[in-house]
């Protein structure tokens, strides 16, 4: 067979020239497709990349808020805990506190209550033996008694401060008043006036009675002053606290 050059050529023109057109009208717009495909393609997976870079951000910025979070929280109940350790520890001082001011009020009320039982009982005791008193010292009344207690009043008459009894008289005559319960002898009265006359500084002039109501004793006025040593105003003291005055 024999080859025609001419065919040939035309041929390889033909093939160049389809080779153009495919170039020109096909692998061009192919190419450029699939570059605008690689472009997409790229540029879905560098926003996904920034998406994924983004969700990571924001997950670290999720995990940095939850561990920031978790912290206040934990320091909140360790301050909330603290608070209410703090105000229950204020509570159980103030409830001890109460306690000891209950216990006080109750050991006062207790003591109180003791002392009114104490102070009911030794009234109770002193009427009884105020009562036995006024009823002994009723019956041993008598001339005998009476010059005993002669006798101590005129021991005590010395223990008397004599100046205040002095700035208590005024001047002028005064009286000596002596009552007793049974009839004083010459020689007491005597006595009596003496003493009292040393004491005031002055001459006295005295008059003496006879007052059975005394009982027993005596009760001698001198100016402002009484001075007494008698059993009824004893028997009085006594019938007063035997009353629990």
């Amino acid at each position: 067979m024999e080859l025609d050059w001419s065919t040939f050529l035309l041929e390889i023109v033909n093939f160049l020239i389809l080779v153009w057109v495919l170039k020109r009208f096909l692998y061009k717009p192919v190419i450029e497709s699939i570059a605008e495909r690689r472009r997409r393609v790229e540029g879905i997976l560098n926003d996904a990349e920034k998406m994924r870079n983004d969700a990571l951000s924001l997950k670290a910025v999720e995990e940095a808020r939850l561990a920031e979070w978790e912290e206040k929280r934990q320091s909140m109940e360790e301050s909330l805990a603290e608070e209410i350790g703090l105000k229950r520890e204020r509570m159980l001082k103030a409830l001890d506190v109460d306690i000891e001011k209950q216990k006080s009020r109750n050991a006062a009320i207790e003591e109180r209550r003791m002392q009114e039982w104490q102070k009911t009982i030794e009234t109770r005791a002193l009427g009884l033996g105020a009562v036995f008193a006024a009823k002994l010292l009723s019956r041993l009344a008598g001339p005998e008694l009476d010059a005993m207690i002669y006798d101590l009043f005129m021991e005590d008459l010395e223990k008397i401060d004599a100046s205040s009894l002095q700035a208590s008289l005024q001047d002028g005559d005064v009286e000596l008043d002596v009552s007793s319960a049974f009839p004083l002898s010459q020689d007491k009265r005597k006595k009596l006036l003496g003493a009292m006359e040393e004491m005031t500084g002055r001459t006295l002039k005295a008059s003496f009675a006879t007052d059975a109501s005394l009982v027993g004793g005596l009760r001698v006025g001198i100016g402002a002053w009484v001075l007494r040593a008698c059993l009824v105003d004893e028997l009085a003291f006594f019938r007063k606290m035997g009353n629990g005055a």
